[in-house]
């Protein structure tokens, strides 16, 4: 089963940023994208409401589904955020089938 930190984890991985730094205040172009891929990862595999991911990440739930359809957005025209997300989720779904 799939849990928050196993999104976060999965996500640091891919991009390159900590999960602190993704949990973090910080905006940077580099930070904010990995928070982006984050958000879509948690609303879209664990079924997660928008209230609950700007709970985990202290932010309101309009900045998150804001974020959320920006991420969706590129995710479906830009290539290199598309395969992202889809290595996220088979690192998601292949960790899954390992035994801990």
């Amino acid at each position: 089963m799939t849990r928050q930190i196993d999104v976060l984890d999965a996500v640091a991985k891919q991009t390159g940023v900590s999960v602190d730094e993704i949990l973090s205040r910080r905006r940077t172009a580099r930070i904010a994208y990995a928070r982006q891929l984050a958000y879509l990862l948690l609303r879209n595999e664990l079924d997660w409401s928008y209230r609950q991911i700007g709970d985990l990440f202290h932010r309101t739930h309009a900045t998150v589904i804001r974020q959320f359809r920006t991420i969706r957005h590129e995710a479906q025209i830009d290539i290199p955020t598309y395969e992202d997300a889809v290595r996220i989720r088979r690192r998601l779904h292949t960790d899954e089938l390992l035994p801990a």
